[in-house]
């Protein structure tokens, strides 16, 4: 077993790019010292583990878009204090989109 040191700045800038209870869950299984967050690899591992989706199913376009522009979203909702991320309209857009050019599924 390792323990692997985290910045605390590196885990706050995470809070916008990864799924919420993330940095929590990292927080609550390790320990902070000097300026970094101490946590053991098999924990660490278990965590991203937890939190990384199994499949990502890509519909179309739309689902594609969100991936690239979600983080960019998220972040500026963090750092400009904007509301991008749950107002309704991108989901709408990502509909439209994903209609408009649907990606083949194989049943």
């Amino acid at each position: 077993m390792k323990i692997i040191a985290i910045k605390l700045e590196h885990l706050e800038a995470c809070k916008a790019t990864r799924p919420a209870g993330y940095v929590e869950a990292l927080q609550a299984a390790g320990t902070v010292k000097d300026n970094c967050l101490l946590i053991a690899d098999d924990k660490l591992e278990s965590i991203i583990r937890q939190y990384t989706p199994e499949r990502i199913s890509i519909r179309g376009l739309g689902d594609v878009v969100e991936w690239f522009v979600k983080p960019i979203a998220n972040a500026s909702d963090a750092v400009l204090k904007t509301k991008l991320v749950g107002c309704g309209s991108c989901a709408e857009r990502r509909a439209k989109l994903n209609n408009a050019v649907p990606f083949n599924q194989t049943p």
